[in-house]
């Protein structure tokens, strides 16, 4: 089927408000959509209206939304005998499959919550966030079925059996939109990765934005409207995967997963031509890959009508190349500003205004508001957001530090505000981002410390022209040690997850410089960091 093919039914899904208010009697008193939808489980049922329409495509198998419903009946029947039932928590642990997708929703519809862990976890990770979480079930794929605990409950997606025929739909539609829907893990700013609950509301009103920003509201898109389709870029454990995942479905889209196994450019920019996609969405180091391959000129990606980028700064060059280099989306190249913290984007810039403003990060969406505190006599301070899509909290419960009594949530990030947009400046939370995954300085600090010959250690994040950040170790070792990088990479590599593998070392023979308090000076080892280090 092509792109310009839209196979649409003849009515549209029940609409999605686009009246914008104020919610009272309840607290925090958020913006919000009216009418608006409550339940995740509301969306998977409009969801029947695409029929035999494919919904997700994973090499050779094309999977309808007929199908994907009669797997999700499936899948619940599957979680119920493992004796899931309301309130518990399903651990998914899993690379991008269509049974993981599956699986996510049918934990909606039998009222459990889903759990979604990052699957490049070490496997004392895995074990932290089970002995956190308590699931009463894993599910997980044959790959890491080894990083679970024995003694843990366990499922296996390729255990689940495919769909055949219909069967009586049991679902739980019980419960409210504040409820939990879903917890996804950040490395947030402490070290250990942290579970970010967000409730119904919070998800429902993510994508509510974007549909509407981007005039894809489910009531306007009729039989004349080409179907979108698009790539799951990124794992479904991210926000952005979770996101790219129900705006398909809502949405009547067909979402392709990438190649399996590490990325790799070239077989991506086979893949994206030949499923003719309408619709990219990448974080910049990926989209750079691509669009600066040596082949990229040998593809025809006239299709694809839209871009977006997000997850790390935004280089304004890379904007410019990303316009250049795909046709037909001169006018809808974007880029977004959010955080697993506040549900998704927060910002948003595109077309015109975006050429107009290279430096912005977007303004805020519809139901989201955006103030600067602290600010200094250039209008710099830190971002605070208040959304209905913002976390109801931390798995552990403590996002009091972080969340005020009137729902602003402290997101770490230093700004201002111009002509309405947000224009990022840097952040004060102790974070590595490469290639757009969040790396909690502290936690590879304390990983390398295991060592015992290692004294004193600062992480940093070195600029890196392809992944905007590369995670960098200052080591300073115990008194008469003597410590090579091999060594420290290996024991870092069984220690910590790949991606927080340290690329760049400066092992020193001088203590680190701190302040009058003690605090190492992050900014001075940026500073003085070696050229080759």
């Amino acid at each position: 089927m092509s792109a310009l093919e839209t196979d649409a039914p003849v009515a549209a899904p029940p609409a999605w408000g686009t009246e914008v208010r104020r919610r009272t009697g309840r607290h925090p008193e958020y913006l919000v959509w009216e009418p608006r939808k409550h339940r995740l489980s509301e969306l998977l049922a409009d969801s029947e209206f695409w029929g035999d329409r494919e919904f997700l495509v994973q090499g050779e198998r094309r999977v309808s939304f007929a199908e994907h419903g009669l797997l999700v009946d499936r899948a619940c029947r599957e979680l119920r005998r493992h004796g899931v039932g309301v309130g518990d928590r399903v651990f998914l642990l899993s690379g991008n499959h269509v049974e993981t997708i599956v699986l996510w929703w049918a934990a909606q519809c039998v009222g459990a919550l889903p759990v979604l862990g990052n699957s490049w976890w070490s496997e004392a990770d895995v074990a932290t966030a089970i002995d956190e979480l308590t699931p009463r079930l894993v599910v997980t794929d044959g790959k890491r079925r080894g990083s679970v605990p024995a003694a843990v409950p366990t499922f296996l997606l390729e255990e689940l059996c495919p769909a055949e025929g219909e069967a009586p739909r049991d679902w739980d539609e019980t419960g409210d939109e504040d409820d939990p829907a879903t917890v996804i893990f950040t490395s947030g700013t402490t070290g250990r990765p942290r579970g970010v609950v967000l409730s119904h509301r919070a998800v429902i009103a993510n994508v509510h934005n974007l549909l509407h920003d981007t005039g894809s509201l489910p009531q306007t898109i009729g039989p004349e409207r080409p179907i979108q389709i698009s790539m799951l870029g990124v794992p479904f454990f991210h926000l952005s995967g979770l996101q790219s995942v129900v705006i398909a479905l809502v949405t009547g889209g067909r979402l392709v997963f990438p190649p399996p196994g590490p990325f790799d450019a070239k077989a991506t920019l086979e893949l994206m031509a030949a499923e003719r996609l309408t619709f990219f969405a990448a974080v910049p180091t990926v989209m750079g890959r691509l669009v600066n391959h040596p082949d990229f000129g040998n593809y025809d990606f006239s299709s694809i009508r839209a871009a977006t980028m997000g997850g790390m700064a935004v280089p304004p060059a890379l904007v410019e190349r990303v316009r250049a280099a795909f046709p037909n989306v001169k006018r809808n190249v974007s880029t977004m500003y959010g955080l697993s913290e506040t549900g998704g984007a927060v910002t948003r810039c595109s077309g015109p205004a975006l050429a107009e403003r290279p430096w912005s990060s977007g303004a805020p969406l519809p139901v989201v508001e955006v103030r600067i505190v602290d600010a200094d006599a250039e209008g710099v301070g830190e971002i605070e957001v208040r959304s209905p899509a913002n976390m109801t909290g931390y798995w552990d419960g403590s996002h009091t530090a972080l969340v005020d009594p009137d729902g602003w949530l402290r997101t770490g990030d230093r700004g201002r505000l111009r002509d309405g947009h947000l224009e990022l400046v840097g952040r004060s939370k102790d974070v590595v981002i490469r290639a757009g995954e969040n790396i909690a300085a502290p936690h590879v600090e304390a990983g390398l410390l295991r060592h015992p010959a290692v004294a004193e250690v600062a992480v940093v994040g070195l600029p890196h022209p392809d992944l905007g950040e590369q995670v960098a170790a200052a080591v300073v070792p115990a008194d008469g040690a003597d410590v090579s990088v091999d060594d420290l990479r290996d024991f870092a590599r069984a220690q910590l997850s790949s991606f927080e593998v340290p690329s760049a070392w400066w092992i020193r023979n001088e203590p680190l410089p701190t302040n009058a308090g003690g605090k190492v000076l992050k900014s001075e080892l940026l500073r003085t960091w070696p050229s080759a280090g």
